[in-house]
């Protein structure tokens, strides 16, 4: 999704870049900088020194077309960055850059991110504001792609803040302009318009004709995706956005294939009032401007943009009731239609289908072609809930993988330095014994002691940091069973809309979870955001019979404090479970967090339930009730957390005067982790 935003750098980046070319005469890939390319690796001789080597490949990876090229030779170039190169830290960021833009390009977005994050510590460690902001842009792309949309909102702000200190005006405009497509495509259209205002607003300080013109277009069809009339803001936008793109006469490419963005944007506010008011001058104003925009993307055949305009043109006709008109221009249109335009489009074009046959009375094809577009709309629910929920299980099965990985790594290194060791100090005794006999068993002894000990401790914290990550690994299959015998009671009841919007929320929370499972720790923010989304799900699936409510203390900062991840869920989970759902008029859950003014976090969980003893005695009576699995992995991770840190739990059954069950409170103290 973030590949298709409009950003001005990778434009004008583009205008630069050579273009990768296949030859005339064959389907054979030829890369136009290969001259270029063949003389720095000439260049490298096998007496060449570490830093000519580093320095040749990694110029190789930045210029070569072929992604598969470049990556080879990032990584050839990774190999001589050692500690005595003079380069290093220009090398390192520079190559992890073109690793992390080739795995983008390649769609691999968790690599790339991986790289981008190294990129951006090295150039804090070396103070580089412009190129760490400009890092942090890209990361927030990734997370883009990855669909986590609170590090893509974070990250951006981080590169903003930078800019904003080093009055990179450019740059700016660039980052608002971004945040205002990105918010855009979540539908969020009142922050879109905020951010694209304030690109504006740089862009006229800077007084650039070309930024400004661009800023008027992005903020006037921003204005005119909002459902209310607001059309005329964005007439008056988009009108100043086409003057300034007429006024500076350029044949540019860009800058050609701007105006006529800015052409189609306003056809579109233009129909848009017409519907709203009626009025004949604003249809014929889209007339003008579709027409434009649809023949010059015909000419340099953007068909996705020239189905766009003709879909426009199409509600130009309906509006003056040229139904036939409107019919046969649909009908011509299709021949347009291939499997690379996405299912949207075909759902557009089908209702618009059933809209003129309906005005047509022809009534058959008008059932027909609604019935097209309701296969289109379940078709792109069905397949993008689907694949959130497989794309789920591989990262899941992948992130095992990595933990075995990492158990099998960890042994082989062992066995290396134990060979190693021995080995030192073997040369070591020899060398020393005809001398210093003595005080060497001596040396030796103490040596060999502080060097088993520190081996031995660093084995035993990297056993507990593996056995800590594969206990989290375990809350994944115990929340996923939850969650979908949710999903199955809506859909043995037949609710099928409800089985939609619960399998779209679920794929987006296992999203989280499965994200949030790779960290030890993870920002607090982040983790209360599953857990508001985990509680949402909740009351679905038990038709709203409790109500909860998150109370934050002014003093917690929850976009900089971590907590371990999943580590509050089982203890609500369990509150809803045994507390809440054994009384018939539900309940309340409240989940406070305040700080402790000694670096620790508390968070309190309280609920209005029956209490431990009546659920216990409810549960006894029932052969099959509910095993809190998820409690005792949480105490088993409370206990682990223990061996280091000062995590604790407490359980308090609430009582009244009389001794009658008010419910149940679970304090957790957590030290922070900043």
């Amino acid at each position: 999704m973030s590949k298709r935003l409009i950003f001005f750098i990778i434009a004008a980046a583009l205008q630069m870049l050579p273009q990768a070319a296949f030859s005339q005469d064959t389907d054979v890939f030829v890369d136009p900088n290969q001259p270029k390319i063949d003389s720095l690796l000439a260049a490298v001789k096998p007496d060449s020194p570490d830093s000519v080597k580093a320095w040749n490949y990694s110029r190789v990876s930045y210029i070569t077309c072929d992604l598969d090229t470049s990556l080879k030779y990032a990584f050839l170039s990774l190999d001589y960055c050692t500690e005595d190169n003079p380069k290093r830290d220009e090398l390192l960021p520079y190559n992890y850059n073109n690793i992390a833009f080739a795995y983008y390009m390649k769609d691999e977005s968790r690599k790339a991110l991986h790289y981008r994050l190294l990129s951006a510590r090295i150039y804090h460690q070396t103070a580089d504001k412009k190129r760490e902001a400009g890092t942090f842009i890209h990361i927030g792309n990734c997370y883009l792609d990855l669909n986590i949309k609170d590090s893509i909102f974070y990250y951006y702000n981080k590169a903003i803040v930078i800019l904003t200190e080093i009055k990179d005006t450019n740059f700016l405009i660039d980052a608002y302009n971004n945040l205002g497509q990105i918010y855009g495509t979540m539908s969020l259209h009142d922050n879109a318009i905020e951010n694209y205002r304030k690109g504006l607003d740089y862009a006229l300080a800077l007084n650039n004709t070309l930024r400004i013109a661009c800023g008027y277009c992005f903020l006037g069809a921003s204005i005119n995706m909002k459902s209310d009339t607001s059309f005329y803001s964005a007439i008056e936008n988009l009108t100043k956005s086409v003057r300034l793109f007429e006024s500076m006469n350029t044949q540019k490419h860009y800058d050609v294939e701007y105006k006529h963005h800015a052409y189609k944007e306003l056809a579109s506010a233009y129909i848009k009032a017409a519907k709203q008011t009626n009025k004949k001058a604003y249809a014929d104003s889209c007339y003008k401007y579709v027409t434009r925009a649809g023949n010059y993307y015909k000419s340099v055949g953007s068909y996705n943009n020239f189905v766009s305009c003709r879909f426009c043109y199409v509600d130009y006709l309906v509006f003056n009731k040229r139904y036939a008109d409107a019919l046969s221009e649909l009908l011509g249109l299709g021949k347009y239609l291939t499997d690379d335009h996405l299912m949207s489009v075909y759902q557009n074009y089908y209702r618009y289908l059933y809209e003129v046959y309906s005005h047509l009375g022809d009534y058959r094809n008008a059932l027909y072609c609604h019935e097209k577009y309701m296969d289109c709309k379940m078709a792109y629910l069905n397949d993008s809930t689907l694949n959130s929920i497989k794309d789920g299980e591989v990262e899941r099965a992948r992130m095992l993988d990595s933990v075995s990985h990492q158990l099998e790594t960890l042994r082989i290194e062992t066995e290396h330095q134990k060979q190693l060791r021995q080995k030192q100090l073997y040369i070591r005794i020899v060398g020393s014994l005809a001398i210093f006999v003595l005080m060497l068993a001596v040396v030796f002894f103490f040596y060999y002691k502080t060097i088993k000990e520190s081996e031995e401790n660093k084995l035993r914290a990297d056993a507990l940091e593996i056995e800590r990550t594969l206990l989290r690994t375990q809350m994944n299959p115990h929340f996923i069973f939850n969650a979908l015998n949710s999903i199955q009671s809506f859909i043995t009841s037949n609710n099928q809309g409800e089985a939609v919007r619960y399998l779209s929320k679920f794929a987006k929370l296992m999203r989280m979870i499965l994200n949030n499972s790779m960290q030890q720790y993870v920002l607090l923010s982040e983790e209360l955001a599953s857990l508001s989304l985990y509680l949402d799900l909740e009351q679905v699936r038990f038709n709203n019979r409790f109500s909860y409510k998150i109370d934050i203390d002014d003093e917690v900062e929850e976009d900089l404090v971590k907590v371990p991840p999943m580590l509050i869920q089982p203890f609500v989970e369990n509150a809803i479970l045994h507390g809440l759902m054994h009384k018939p008029e539900g309940g309340l859950i409240t989940i406070c967090l305040a700080e402790n003014g000694n670096n620790t976090l508390t968070c309190t969980i309280t609920d209005n339930g029956v209490g431990r003893k009546a659920a216990a005695e409810i549960e006894s009576k029932n052969e099959h009730s509910h095993k809190s699995v998820g409690m005792q992995l949480t105490r088993d991770r409370l206990q682990e957390l223990n061996r280091n840190t000062q995590h604790s739990c407490a359980i308090t059954d609430l009582e009244d005067s009389d001794g009658n069950a008010l419910g149940t409170q679970v304090i957790i103290i957590i030290p922070e982790q900043v």
